[in-house]
């Protein structure tokens, strides 16, 4: 799968890969008193890559009630773009499926109750669940650590392709 979408008010854009079809994905809808307030179907696979277009820091960030995730959101249109937390040392997470140009094509939506789930189970649950974000940040690092290194006589530390970088014609993969 690969897809791209946008925020209401186009401040904030989203480009998603995945190793599975959209037909099998189906949009959670958790039940939390936070979710509940601000409704969004959200998606993820493990094997997803959720790149954001902005820095993540120049979203609104909010914390749900047991504050273990974050919720992050446009700071114009207060759309929900994406939740997540850091597991193992990298920002991972679920992206809104409402924003998403392929948003038809999911599977019916699903009622989640993670509320019911102690801290640790979530955290274990979202482990197996969850897929990578990555920021305009992160990628724009990628681009020019990439774009150095060949001067130094070394090949590219990190595929940049899969943040939706082209990769410079002088580098060599």
């Amino acid at each position: 799968m690969e897809t791209t979408g946008n925020c209401r008010c186009n401040a904030v854009t989203v480009r998603v890969s995945a190793d599975i079809q959209t037909g099998e994905l189906q949009p959670r809808r958790c039940d939390c008193d936070y979710c509940r307030s601000k409704p969004s179907g959200l998606i993820s696979h493990p094997s997803m890559q959720v790149s954001v277009g902005v820095p993540l820091s120049a979203l609104k960030a909010e914390k749900n009630g047991d504050r273990l995730a974050t919720f992050f959101r446009c700071k114009t249109c207060d759309d929900l773009i994406a939740v997540g937390g850091e597991i193992d040392g990298e920002w991972r997470g679920a992206v809104n499926a409402d924003l998403l140009a392929c948003r038809a094509e999911f599977g019916d939506d699903v009622a989640i109750s993670p509320k019911t789930l102690s801290p640790s189970e979530k955290q274990a649950r979202w482990k197996m669940l969850w897929g990578r974000i990555t920021d305009l940040s992160d990628a724009l690092t990628l681009q020019l650590v990439n774009q150095v290194l060949p001067y130094f006589g070394r090949q590219p530390a990190l595929d940049i392709t899969r943040y939706g970088i082209a990769r410079p014609d002088n580098v060599v993969a």
